[in-house]
C-alpha cells in the first residue's frame, strides 16, 4: 500500500488498514500497518480462500495532525485479487506395452491439491507428440475421482509414443491448469509361431 501526499506537507504519522470482501463479506485482513520513509506499508498473506477478493486499504490519520485520511476506492476501483485451486494431473495406459492394431484407452486424473473443496473442471487434451489424439475431452467426476479419457481414433503404429495430456483449467471457477502428464506407450508388432515335426509319428531312438 503505497500513501502519497503534496510536496513539504510533513511526514506521514499515520497507519494504514487493509480489508478482503469475499462473498459479500468484508473482513480485516491487517491493521494499524506502518509506513516506511516512502509511505509504503506491505502486509504478506497465504490464507486467501479460492475466488475473487476486492482488496481495499484505508490510511487512517488520528495521529497524524498534518493529513486527512483517505480510501483506496476514493479514486478507483478495488483491487481484484484472483486466488486459484492448484492442480494435478496423472496419465494412465489401459495396456502398455500394445500390440499393432490393439484399441487403447489414457486415462487422465485430475487433482485439486487445496482444502477449499473445489471438483475441477473443464477439459484435457491428448497428444501423440505433436499430433493431438483427443481435443478438449471434458472432465467427469465419479465417487470423488475427476478423469477424462481418449482412446485414439485410429490405432497407434509400431514404436514408441510420447503421449501427453494438459489440463486447460477453469477460470471461471479460479482452478488452474496443469501439466503436461506424460507417459510412454510401446506398440510392438505381433508375431506367430508354427510348430511342426519331421516325422510324427516316429519311432523310438529314431532322430
Amino acid at each position: 500500500v503505497t500513501v502519497t501526499t503534496g510536496e513539504n506537507t510533513g511526514a506521514l504519522s499515520g497507519v494504514v488498514d487493509i480489508y478482503d470482501t469475499f462473498g459479500g463479506v468484508t473482513t480485516t485482513l491487517a491493521s494499524n500497518l506502518a509506513l516506511n520513509g516512502n509511505g509504503v506499508a506491505t502486509y504478506q498473506t497465504a490464507s486467501l480462500a479460492v475466488g475473487l477478493h476486492n482488496i481495499t486499504a484505508a490510511y487512517d490519520a488520528t495521529k497524524d495532525p498534518s493529513h486527512f485520511g483517505s480510501k483506496s476506492t476514493d479514486y478507483g476501483a478495488p483491487l481484484v485479487q484472483t486466488v486459484y485451486e492448484s492442480t494435478t494431473i496423472k496419465l494412465a495406459s489401459s495396456q502398455n506395452p500394445s500390440a499393432v492394431g490393439q484399441s487403447v484407452t489414457f486415462t487422465a486424473t485430475v487433482t485439486a491439491q487445496g482444502n477449499a473443496g473445489v471438483v475441477p473442471d473443464g477439459a484435457v487434451t491428448f497428444a501423440d507428440g505433436s499430433k493431438i489424439l483427443c481435443d478438449s475431452v471434458p472432465l467427469v467426476t465419479v465417487a470423488g475421482v475427476t478423469t477424462a479419457s481418449c482412446v485414439p481414433p485410429n490405432p497407434l503404429t509400431q514404436g514408441v509414443h510420447a503421449i501427453t495430456a494438459n489440463y486447460s483449467g477453469d477460470a471461471t471457477n479460479q482452478i488452474q491448469g496443469s501439466g503436461p502428464a506424460q507417459l510412454s506407450q510401446d506398440v510392438l508388432s505381433p508375431t506367430t509361431i508354427a510348430l511342426v515335426s519331421a516325422q510324427n509319428p516316429s519311432y523310438f531312438g529314431v532322430p
